[in-house]
């Protein structure tokens, strides 16, 4: 089976190796005309740069996702500091100049 029949391309294996599909999406025509500059200078066809800059995008609302969950989960957790170590650390940073 050739790439082609597999539903792949060479320079979508390096962002993502499986099958690609084909999307129709209206965007404004200036950033367009920037997308389109940018894939020139950088030499590479406008899907892999739409591909890198969604791939960007998920990844980040993922890693948002991982943060939300933490600070959700740091809410559960009682993160006061124990009375005998806060005292502690007020004396040695009172012996210290602090």
């Amino acid at each position: 089976m050739t790439k082609a029949e597999a539903g792949t391309t060479g320079y979508t294996e390096i962002v993502a190796p499986e099958r690609t599909v084909k999307i129709t999406v209206s965007i404004p025509a200036s950033l367009f005309d920037g997308a389109d500059r940018l894939a020139r200078r950088r030499g590479v066809p406008r899907s892999r740069l739409y591909t890198e800059a969604l791939q960007r995008y998920v990844d980040e609302d993922s890693e948002s996702d991982v943060t939300r969950q933490l600070d959700e989960l740091a809410d559960e957790i009682d993160t006061s500091m124990d009375p005998v170590v806060k005292e502690l650390q007020r004396r040695a940073l009172t012996r210290h100049g602090g």
